[in-house]
């Protein structure tokens, strides 16, 4: 599973570690407090675990939970459905703010620490914050599809706006329109 730690840390060597940034490689990133519960048991989990892996592959998203010494978080979906421990850091010890990810790893960095304690945030390629939903332990949640949804939402291209058609006059009576209003004289 992808756990992200606010800091690098040195004292774990087994496992790969790796920046936000370069694990999200482009894409989005659902970061979830308590992954655990989002686990869809209404299902066969197999075919859960399936529908979203093939959603999170469609739309370039990634999954990681908020990294925890709570025993046996990280025996969840998220690990089904990447299969390797990765330890993601989001490291703003060294902040530049001439760089727009560094900045957005800073702010989201603040935002982690001052959420309530349950939380699921959307991230998006350069580690903008774009949406947090936070809820309280036992509240009805939504599924892990509408958290895809509304990456498509903020995805989708939006319209430009179009200058209105001219009014399309034959010669003449654009003619007739022009003498109507020149000034007499």
């Amino acid at each position: 599973m992808a756990t992200l730690s606010l800091s690098r840390h040195t004292d774990r060597e087994h496992r790969f570690a790796v920046s936000l940034e370069d694990w999200l490689h482009g894409k989005w990133g659902l970061l979830f407090s308590h992954a655990e519960d989002f686990a869809f048991l209404d299902l066969e989990i197999d075919r859960w675990l399936a529908v979203i892996a093939n959603a999170f592959a469609q739309r370039q998203i990634r999954a990681i939970a908020l990294e925890s010494r709570r025993p046996g978080y990280r025996l969840n979906w998220i690990t089904q459905i990447q299969g390797h421990e990765t330890e993601v850091f989001l490291d703003n010890a060294l902040p530049s703010y001439v760089d727009e990810t560094q900045f957005n790893a800073i702010v989201l960095a603040s935002a982690i620490c001052k959420a309530p304690s349950r939380f699921v945030m959307i991230v998006d390629t350069n580690l903008r914050l774009r949406r947090t939903f936070a809820y309280d332990e036992g509240a009805r949640l939504p599924s892990v599809l509408d958290f895809v949804a509304m990456i498509d939402q903020l995805t989708a291209p939006t319209p430009l706006w179009s200058e209105p058609a001219g009014i399309d006059l034959p010669h003449r009576q654009l003619a007739r329109c022009r003498g109507a209003i020149a000034p007499s004289a």
